[in-house]
């Protein structure tokens, strides 16, 4: 096996794990359980840290600019050798993947998003009734409504 196509085997490895985390970070989501979420983004920040090492690992080793890493460069690398097969099937593999957890990191940030918002309506209705139940007493104060006509009134 070619040190590109072992390095290509290697993001597909990361990619995975960052799957498996999406994949975790949205069953969270969808039962509400945001306590894991912060560990799950740490866990996130540390395989893309590991994700773009090994992406310009791949790009030093097919002789890209160390200042371009794109998809063009290991195109134009495999255009350039097309005995290597194997390389053309794990970079597909890749770009698949990689779309996956696009797709799937998309999904995440709108059920995050959707969650954000249903928590902004909540606190909205609660503090907009907290607003309407302030009144003024009749020393100018503000104090809270009970609904309670002889709390109110004492």
């Amino acid at each position: 096996m070619s040190t590109v196509a072992l390095a290509l085997g290697w993001e597909i490895k990361l990619v995975g794990r960052f799957l498996e985390i999406l994949q975790k970070e949205q069953e969270a989501l969808k039962k509400g359980n945001p306590a894991v979420l912060p560990e799950l983004g740490a866990a996130k920040s540390e395989l893309i840290i590991q994700l773009n090492g090994a992406e310009d690992e791949r790009n030093r080793l097919i002789g890209g600019s160390p200042e371009v890493v794109d998809r063009n460069s290991m195109q134009r690398w495999l255009d350039n050798n097309p005995q290597a097969t194997q390389c053309r099937d794990l970079w597909h593999k890749l770009l698949e993947l990689a779309r996956e957890a696009k797709l799937m990191h998309e999904l995440n940030g709108r059920l995050l998003a959707l969650h954000l918002r249903q928590t902004g309506d909540a606190l909205a209705i609660l503090t907009k009734r907290n607003q309407e139940n302030t009144i003024y007493s009749s020393d100018g104060q503000t104090t809270t409504y009970t609904g309670s006509r002889i709390v109110d009134s004492a």
